[in-house]
């Protein structure tokens, strides 16, 4: 039947329409901009992974706005790009999540691996003159989707960011660590 359906594709010239229609999947699973996936590509990807417990990170960078002021669209994106760009396990799944400053992380390893990510990633933010807010959760994937598992950590951190801004701080504060540490995890 396969060998079927690729002649008649190919009789009807619908294989270049196909491969172009493979080239957008692709192309809307990937955001260029920040060298991460979409939220279609990471949830796509996280449901592929191995049967197991997760952490994921839901992360929202500050101020993202009045740094596209400042220093443009294309200088912001480039320094998150590099923030993203962190090395991590070859397991580990990062991808935009609503509308475009915040996003997602799913980790392969479990605390000891996620705690590092975030150090370094808190650090490489630093150097870049930049911070983010964010919140760690536990996901079985078995149990929920992703984005079940997200939206667990959305209030954690917008409930974060409205009290740092009502204390008028710009520093990020980082409880998160020692929730990875030793606490539980919501």
């Amino acid at each position: 039947m396969k060998s079927l359906r690729s002649f008649l594709i190919h009789a009807f010239g619908l294989d270049r329409e196909m491969e172009e229609l493979r080239r957008e999947v692709v192309r809307l699973g990937w955001d260029a901009s920040y060298g991460v996936y979409t939220r279609p590509g990471l949830e796509r990807l996280a449901a592929l992974q191995p049967r197991g417990d997760r952490i994921i990170v839901f992360l929202d960078f500050d101020d993202v706005h009045r740094m596209n002021d400042l220093l443009g669209y294309v200088e912001v994106n480039r320094r998150i790009r590099r923030i993203l760009d962190t090395p991590m396990r070859r397991g580990d799944l990062v991808g935009r999540w609503f509308s475009g400053d915040e996003i997602v992380i799913v980790f392969e390893s479990y605390r000891a691996g996620a705690l590092n990510l975030m150090r370094r990633l808190e650090a490489v933010a630093s150097e870049e003159g930049m911070s983010f807010t964010w919140s760690p959760t536990a996901w079985c994937k078995e149990m929920e989707p992703l984005a079940r598992a997200v939206d667990r950590t959305v209030p954690f951190v917008m409930a974060r960011k409205a009290a740092r801004k009502a204390r008028g701080e710009e520093v990020v504060e980082t409880p998160c660590l020692q929730v990875l540490e030793e606490g539980e995890l919501p």
